[in-house]
């Protein structure tokens, strides 16, 4: 029922679903739980990364030390995974649990671009210019150059519209390149 990382008994079960921290146990085992889904975050392990995150959310107090970056993290893995609008909900969610926010906003601003919300993830990366690899997706999302020429043939427009979609490819693994090292960093730092 839980992953390999984390291993309860039946007597800390509440209704089946979720583990029952003691409160020295719950500092040590959300923070390692943490390391462990940034670490599945960084391999591209999604799945296991949105469980362990799940288990953290749910089971850890609000004021916990990771608590905002798991919800948030929670979130963009939802957004990545299901393609979920509710993922994005759980990142703005985050915002109001901490006062350091760059990190959440970059969060936000990766989730919205999966999604191809791409001003909302201009939004999102306008409040973090702080954080370092922010200025690095800023550049990677460029910005959005409209045709002066109109597009009068289907022929146009469908060559336009595949460009675009190759394009967006690119980037989108360049963005997923600059994820990862964000996540090392966090794993290293």
């Amino acid at each position: 029922m839980f992953h390999n990382a984390v291993q309860f008994d039946d007597d800390n079960i509440v209704s089946g679903l979720l583990p029952v921290y003691h409160s020295s146990e719950a500092a040590v085992d959300s923070n390692e739980m943490f390391l462990k889904a940034l670490a599945y975050l960084e391999a591209g392990e999604w799945d296991q990364a949105n469980e362990l995150l799940s288990q953290i959310t749910y089971s850890s107090d609000r004021f916990s030390v990771n608590y905002s970056m798991s919800l948030s993290l929670l979130g963009l893995t939802e957004a990545i995974l299901f393609g979920s609008n509710g993922g994005m909900h759980r990142c703005y969610e985050a915002l109001n649990e901490t006062s350091e926010k760059a990190d959440l906003y970059f969060h936000i601003a990766y989730g919205e671009f999966i999604l191809g919300h791409r001003s909302r993830c201009v939004k999102a990366l306008e409040q973090c210019k702080e954080h370092k690899f922010a200025k690095q997706f800023q550049a990677c999302i460029g910005e959005r150059k409209k045709l002066r020429k109109k597009r009068d043939s289907v022929f146009q427009k469908t060559v336009v519209k595949l460009f675009r979609k190759t394009n967006h490819a690119k980037v989108r693994e360049k963005c997923t390149e600059i994820l990862s090292c964000y996540l090392s960093s966090k794993l290293t730092g």
